[in-house]
């Protein structure tokens, strides 16, 4: 029973949907190409990547801008697209599938209430995720508990017999 307590302390907080967080992802990394900019005079260029926010050999850098972890797009697992052109970028999230182009996408030009809208179709998906690792610890422990009480009748038997 303890292993699963320990499990649920170990695995728990990571079940915790990220789209609670306060800010959207691509929000923090619009918010680090800005200070970069502002460092900088211009925004990394497409061949740089977001990967410039982490490190880089230019002068004008005062970096780091963003944690490593947040290049990595949480729902699609794996880097976020990233386009500019001189005044302009776009962050790009491929979604829940994975795949550029679908209705999942999130875009860093993407207004508010479609925005909401991505984080509802994130918060459902996640909540789904919660649900399946609570069920499958309550399933675990429920054999545990069958397991230890098919235990004890042998032991009360194997005393009983001698």
């Amino acid at each position: 029973m303890v292993k699963f307590m320990i499990y649920i302390l170990m695995f728990g907080t990571s079940t915790i949907p990220w789209s609670m967080n306060t800010h959207f992802p691509i929000e923090k990394l619009e918010m680090a190409l800005i200070e970069y900019k502002a460092d900088c005079g211009r925004f990394p260029s497409e061949l740089e990547g977001l990967k410039e926010l982490l490190s880089s050999e230019k002068l004008c850098w005062n970096g780091p801008y963003v944690l490593k972890k947040m290049l990595l797009d949480r729902v699609a697992g794996n880097d976020y697209l990233y386009v500019v052109d001189n005044e302009h970028y776009e962050i790009i999230s491929k979604g829940l599938d994975g795949i550029e182009g679908n209705e999942d996408d999130f875009r860093s030009s993407d207004n508010k209430s479609r925005r909401y809208e991505i984080y509802r179709m994130y918060q459902k998906r996640d909540d789904f995720r919660h649900n399946m690792l609570v069920s499958s610890i309550i399933f675990i422990i429920v054999m545990e508990l069958i397991l230890l009480e098919v235990l004890l009748k042998k032991l009360k038997l194997l005393f009983k017999l001698n």
